[in-house]
């Protein structure tokens, strides 16, 4: 679990700051990093249902963007608290290419301590950047 939350980054919403080796685990953990704001308890979450994602994107930046936006999607379109599994990040060309899955379970109020609900990842203050690790600096509207 790499990552820490931001309590300086922003006034009225909340941040993180994630980061691993490979480019696929910075993706696992901030969503991760991202679902730990909304469902206190993560072990709490059953892996029940298994989501494919496909996702295309000019950059490393905006795929990561667009990752953290489908799992919002899910849990706001169809009640879906989701965990990311290890995708598979590919470059060709251009453009990024992400292939994936998700796992997990309609929300349950009577087992999920639901704590802040993430209404979008904002472009403000995001980052990703390879150093000695891959990072990313995320700052989610609640």
């Amino acid at each position: 679990m790499p990552y820490r939350h931001l309590t300086d980054l922003s006034i009225s919403d909340v941040a993180f700051f994630a980061w691993a080796k490979t480019i696929e685990e910075l993706f696992v953990d901030s969503a991760e990093a991202m679902l730990s704001y909304g469902l206190g308890n993560l072990d709490s979450l059953r892996k029940k249902k298994i989501i494919s994602v496909k996702l295309t994107e000019k950059t490393i930046e905006m795929l990561l963007f667009a990752y953290l936006q489908e799992i919002v999607f899910y849990k706001d379109a169809k009640q879906l608290l989701l965990k990311a599994r290890k995708p598979v990040i590919s470059k060709k060309g251009d453009f990024f290419y992400l292939d994936g899955k998700l796992k997990g379970e309609k929300i349950d109020f009577k087992r999920h301590s639901l704590e802040l609900d993430i209404k979008a990842v904002t472009l403000q203050n995001f980052k990703v950047e390879k150093k000695e690790n891959w990072q990313a600096r995320v700052v989610l509207d609640v």
